[in-house]
């Protein structure tokens, strides 16, 4: 496991996140198995991702995000949600709540969505379309 600083673009401003990103080689399934049965070698290899994360907190909740980079080039995201419901008092003579859930007497527990947008900048050699870029084996 390896910790990054990193710079996050939120609402327009830069935000400096000192030992904040976390980049882990991880295992995920048997992608292939040998096993020649007249010499009793065996082989395996493994399918592995490469997952980039890091932890936010806004306001009430705790927002992980997770960003999965796989062996055959395709990307995936995970996100999880953690934290403490926003409620708020019923109004007088409303005994079940139109848009939330009733989470004790009086109590409503609002419904509503997160929603993320990310922009993934694909230019990873330089900004001449790969001219500087040496590439070595």
């Amino acid at each position: 496991m390896v910790s990054l600083s990193a710079e996050l673009l939120c609402f327009q401003q830069t935000l400096a996140c000192q030992r904040r990103l976390c980049i882990v080689s991880a295992n995920l399934f048997v992608f292939k198995l040998a096993l020649l049965h007249r010499t009793g070698y065996a082989e395996v290899r493994r399918g592995r991702r490469l997952v980039v994360s890091f932890i936010m907190t806004a306001v009430n909740y705790e927002y992980c995000f997770f960003w999965h980079l796989y062996q055959d080039g395709s990307i995936g995201c995970e996100i999880r949600l953690t934290g403490i419901l926003s409620t708020s008092v019923l109004s007088p003579g409303e005994n079940v709540p139109t848009h939330g859930t009733l989470v004790g007497p009086g109590v409503n527990a609002a419904q509503h969505q997160h929603l993320f947008c990310a922009r993934l900048d694909m230019a990873v050699d330089d900004e001449q379309g790969g001219k500087g870029l040496i590439v070595s084996e």
